[in-house]
């Protein structure tokens, strides 16, 4: 049975992004490829995550197959990740 939960932090990358209808690919940091529509009431910041070279965090709702694997995810808000410099 599917399941979803809301209010996830997922980080990752943005891959691909149609422009139109706010949709694209999430790509998390432990390598899952994930559907996902920008719900959000900020368009600047899908823009400016979808531009940045690095990982972000996306703050969704993630619906789950029966197996528990992400299949699609709506994204509320995107943070970008502030680079670690002292490592």
């Amino acid at each position: 049975m599917a399941q979803q939960q809301e209010d996830v932090w997922v980080e990752g990358t943005l891959n691909s992004f149609s422009k139109d209808k706010a949709k694209g690919t999430f790509h998390t940091v432990t390598g899952k490829h994930i559907p996902y529509k920008y719900i959000g009431n900020d368009n600047h910041q899908l823009f400016r995550a979808f531009e940045y070279d690095g990982v972000v965090r996306a703050l969704a709702d993630v619906r789950s197959d029966s197996d528990n694997n992400p299949c699609s995810m709506d994204i509320k808000a995107i943070e970008i990740k502030q680079h670690n410099f002292f490592n």
